[in-house]
Parts: structure tokens; C-alpha cells; sequence
């Protein structure tokens, strides 16, 4: 089952479990939205605790969410949780969805795109040089297959698109990595197509991570 997505996830008219999918993620969204900054603050600590660093155990609270947006199985509860965390460091995105305002539309290398945009319009010498950044760290993304190295790789690119004031779309990132491992790599094909596509090859490292 694959994603008719030839120019980006809204380019065409989505299909129907694609819509469904996205209909589920944002509502849960919409519930990690509505948390408090300590429950936020929890979450995060959990992931800090999937990575292997300081944190406690998992707040009951968190489970009642999970079993109403997730399907049960402790693989879709862990992503959930981990977007979850991953949402609550984007205070900007979670005012706007508070606010019902519209938010960042695109797959995620929509939003690497847009952090390669930001980082060249920079008129820091140091800043300019990094602009290489986004297609590195976009790369070692889409070569990536285990569930825990994703989310740290996903942590650290969520990060640097966050310190430059780019946007995620959260709800389509959660359908993405729900089917991360689908045997056609749609999700992956997307991703680079919206990063590769809107620049002539040698505004990168002219590396296409589709070839």
C-alpha cells in the first residue's frame, strides 16, 4: 500500500486511509496540545529516558491518552510517546494548535528544506557554513531503519529546525513514521522529492539520497 505522492503529501488528493490516518493524528495532537507544561515537561523526560538519559517513570496519565489514540501495541504506543515528547519542545507549533491557528504543511523534508532556506539567508559566516546541515542530517535519516536510532536522529533534526523558527507539521510526521518501514519507502522517496526537488543540484552536495 503506497502513497500516490508524486509532487509532495498535498499535491494530489489524498486517499482515503491516508486522510483517515491523518484525521487520527491529529487528534492527538490536538490531546498533547492540551496538556499542561508539566505533563509536557514529563513526556519529555521520557523520551530523555528512550535515549538513555536521566528520567522517571512513565506518568499514568499518559497511558489514558494512548489508549485512546493509539492501536495498543506497544510498538505504536512508544512512537506515539515519542512524537508526543518530540511535539512538546515546539512551543511556537503548540500555541498555534491551541490557537486553531494553521500550522506548517509539508513533509519533514519540507521542513529540512526550509531550515536549509533559513540557514543560507543567515548573514552569519559561521551560520553559512553549517548550511550543509539540513542535507546531512536529512540523509542519515532516510538511510536509518531502527526504531530508537529514528527518534534520536529525528530528536536532533527536530532541534535545529526548531532554533531557526521552522515549522513541523506534526499530524503528517506521525502518519510518516508510522510507515517508515513500508517495503516501497514512500515516506522516505517523499521526504527527499520535497528536499531535493526545489533547488538545481549543485545548491548542495549534488548527493541525492533517491539514487
Amino acid at each position: 500500500m503506497t502513497a500516490p505522492l508524486e509532487d509532495g503529501p498535498r499535491a494530489v488528493r489524498e486517499p482515503e486511509w491516508l486522510a483517515r490516518e491523518r484525521q487520527r493524528a491529529q487528534e492527538f495532537i490536538g490531546e498533547v496540545a492540551g496538556l499542561d507544561p508539566g505533563q509536557l515537561a514529563a513526556i519529555r523526560r521520557q523520551l530523555d529516558r528512550e535515549m538513555g538519559e536521566r528520567g522517571g517513570c512513565t506518568p499514568w496519565w499518559i497511558y489514558q491518552i494512548l489508549a485512546r489514540c493509539a492501536s495498543g501495541r506497544p510498538d505504536e504506543e512508544r512512537l506515539h510517546l515519542n512524537l508526543a515528547a518530540l511535539l512538546s519542545m515546539d512551543r511556537r507549533g503548540l500555541d498555534s494548535i491551541r490557537k486553531g491557528l494553521p500550522g506548517f504543511s509539508g513533509g519533514f523534508g519540507t521542513t529540512m528544506d526550509a531550515l536549509w532556506r533559513a540557514t543560507r539567508r543567515s548573514t552569519d559566516t559561521e551560520a553559512q557554513k553549517a548550511a550543509s546541515a539540513p542535507a546531512r542530517r536529512l540523509r542519515i535519516l532516510l538511510d536509518t531503519t531502527s526504531p530508537g536510532e529514528l527518534i534520536f536522529r529525528l530528536r536532533q533534526a527536530v532541534r535545529l529546525a526548531l532554533s531557526k523558527q521552522v515549522g513541523i507539521d506534526w499530524p503528517l510526521l506521525l502518519v510518516h513514521l508510522r510507515h517508515w518501514n513500508d517495503s516501497s519507502k514512500w515516506v522516505q522517496k517523499d521526504w527527499a522529492r520535497e528536499f531535493y526537488s526545489a533547488r538545481p543540484p549543485d545548491e548542495d552536495e549534488q548527493t541525492n539520497p533517491e539514487e
